[in-house]
């Protein structure tokens, strides 16, 4: 019996235009009877699921879910080694299959190893799970036994796109050969930390050269700048200023804020709640019904803070690796939003003579007098302020995002 188990390089989480590269190991269990393999490969396959009831789709042309930039080339073909073929949903697109070995005979508790990589193309979406669309990556290897059928061994991925905007200011995604205002000098490799080891040996000198000219157009893109400063106000004035740095940020870093409290309005916070909040609109033509609402949010993250008697306050929001960065694609666009809400107060302007009077007696045994107790109430009218500030996320070093607990960095099968 043939053992075998495909181990990522590193945590599986890449770049879209970056390279998989994996180990796979062979191994005969049999004590005694030797092991033959006729033929193993090995491609990267994109599924897209998307929810009937918001979505509407033809299942007989899965190719209006495709990219457009994406060719017929890219197609998968109904053969035994289609590794969505039993899968529910359409297919986006899969690289082409690639043989890792072939004919290959193993001696009893003989093992060997072969090296798989691939290319992902940047021409796809994110890997991303919501409310009405799903895009999911796996690397699929086959393998084919003689006189046995053929078996798959599925391991997910999660794959990151890096948008960049191109000459006409229009987001394209991030490779070597585009043009980007932000792309370091042509001809010079970019600046890396010198402080972090990179091992290089599982590498080619142009996948060294794609990671680090990303990880230095992801730092500009979410570098810090000089600081912006929005005023909120709503009828009755000003209620608080709040200074931002940036507004793209990357995932897994915590997004900071200052607020500065108006104190010379008639109107004071008493406390304001922020959310980041992910909105999820789908293409009009692909809406299964235009009475339905074209747009979900979910909320990820919230803060709430009691600042009655503050006149400044920081603002801290830890933005979670494991989002979807902003995108946009042919079905569906994801954008991000942080969602201020301020509860406000007015105290009344009424004299003391006209607040209410709360009194009560009590019998004093000394000196046999009534003594009476007066407490006055300060009235105060309490309403909400609602205000809305995009914003945009972007991908992070993959060696610094989080993969989904559910995947895992090998996996293995009993051939």
């Amino acid at each position: 019996m043939l053992e075998a188990s495909l181990t990522f390089d590193r945590e599986p989480v890449y770049l879209a235009g970056g390279r998989v590269a994996a180990s796979l190991l062979l191994r005969n269990t049999s004590p005694d009877e030797p092991a033959n393999l006729a033929i193993c490969t090995g491609q990267i396959h994109c599924r897209c699921n998307v929810n009937g009831s918001l979505v509407k789709y033809n299942p007989s042309v899965p190719a209006t879910y495709r990219d457009r930039n994406l060719t017929v080339h890219n197609v998968i073909s109904k053969t035994a080694f289609d590794g969505s073929s039993d899968e529910r949903g359409h297919s986006m697109f899969s690289t082409d299959p690639k043989i890792i070995c072939c004919d290959v005979t193993l001696a009893p508790g003989e093992s060997v190893t072969y090296h798989y990589n691939e290319v992902i193309p940047n021409t796809g979406p994110p890997s991303y799970s919501g409310r009405a669309v799903r895009f999911a990556y796996k690397v699929v290897i086959g393998f084919q036994k003689i006189g046995c059928p053929v078996q798959l061994m599925k391991c997910p991925i999660r794959v990151l796109v890096l948008y960049v905007p191109n000459a006409q200011n229009q987001p394209v995604p991030f490779s070597l050969t585009n043009h980007c205002p932000l792309t370091p000098t042509s001809g010079a490799h970019p600046q890396v930390n010198p402080f972090l080891a990179l091992d290089r040996s599982h590498l080619d000198e142009t996948d060294a050269h794609f990671r680090d000219s990303a990880d230095a157009v992801m730092q500009a893109m979410a570098a810090r700048r000089p600081s912006n400063t929005y005023c909120v106000r709503n009828q009755r004035g000003e209620i608080v200023k709040f200074h931002l740095h940036k507004t793209c940020f990357k995932i897994g870093e915590d997004l900071g804020g200052l607020f500065e409290f108006c104190q010379t309005s008639p109107q004071y916070c008493v406390q304001y709640s922020v959310s980041l909040q992910s909105e999820e609109r789908l293409a009009d033509e692909y809406r299964h019904d235009s009475s339905q609402p074209c747009v979900s949010t979910n909320t990820h993250v919230s803060k709430c803070e009691h600042v009655g008697n503050i006149s400044r306050a920081f603002l801290s929001l830890p933005i979670s690796s494991l989002v979807c960065p902003t995108f946009s694609s042919d079905l569906v666009t994801l954008s991000w939003s942080l969602v201020f809400a301020f509860t406000l107060a007015e105290r009344s302007q009424s004299g003391p003579d006209s607040l209410p009077r709360l009194s009560g007696s009590s019998k004093d045994t000394e000196s046999d007098s009534d003594v009476f107790v007066s407490h006055r109430v300060a009235v105060e009218r309490y309403e909400t302020f609602a205000w809305t500030l995009p914003v945009k996320l972007v991908p992070n070093s993959p060696s610094k995002v989080q993969c989904p607990s559910t995947f895992a960095t090998s996996c293995s099968i009993q051939l």
